[in-house]
């Protein structure tokens, strides 16, 4: 036991070095940075989304939802692993692997990544709906409620997709204890540079729809 054999120095278990010899999963720095976050992000998108549903549906109000619901994703991730560091407490040394290796911690990667990848995207959607409204005010060419819907739609399609192909379908790092993509790879970095283009593609359409509204 790693609790135990303090003076070992460094924690062994099944000829695994672990990183966390004793104590908990996240410093006290980490504890209060993820519940506070967490609390934070969660706190203040389900009350814009709250609003928003007892809005009537348009476009922007439809994007907007969706924004809010990335954002709420991303919130859920800092609670859960806020969460677990509790249910852990001292014996995370013990249980580190399994909670690795554990489908709560893919999944976490999963949707946190999903969420990642979609809310720049949604941002770029509402810039230009706004340019649509705000600029081409008479020959919008921006769909109604049901074309906003497909979009959002596409862009969750995508996002997933590509979020359960990295998790899914890439070998796991080691001490992957925090449950982030990125560490689903080994040594196989080819698409990274394609998700870092299309993420930088949509923050640079939405700069460029909201100078033009401007």
């Amino acid at each position: 036991k790693c609790c135990i054999a303090k003076a070992v120095g460094k924690c062994i278990i099944n000829g695994d070095v672990v990183l966390h010899n004793c104590g908990s999963m996240l410093p006290f720095v980490g504890q209060l940075m993820f519940w506070c976050i967490g609390a934070e992000i969660l706190t203040i998108n389900v009350h814009a989304l709250s609003k928003q549903v007892m809005n009537k549906d348009n476009p922007q109000a439809i994007l907007m939802k969706n924004l809010h619901i990335t954002d709420i994703l991303f919130g859920l991730y800092f609670c859960s692993m806020a969460f677990a560091d509790v249910y852990f407490d001292n014996e995370f040394a013990l249980n580190q692997k399994w909670w690795e290796n554990n489908e709560i911690c893919q999944i976490l990667s999963l949707v946190t990544f999903a969420s990642i990848l979609a809310s720049p995207l949604m941002e770029a959607a509402i810039a230009l709906e706004r340019l649509c409204h705000i600029v081409l005010v008479g020959d919008s060419p921006w769909p109604g409620n049901k074309g906003t819907i497909f979009i959002c739609c596409c862009v969750w399609t995508v996002c997933g997709g590509v979020s359960s192909a990295v998790v899914m379908g890439s070998e796991r790092s080691s001490d992957n204890y925090l449950c982030l993509a990125i560490n689903f790879f080994s040594g196989n970095f080819e698409v990274w540079p394609l998700i870092f283009v299309i993420l930088l593609c949509a923050d640079v359409i939405s700069v460029a729809a909201i100078a033009l509204s401007s």
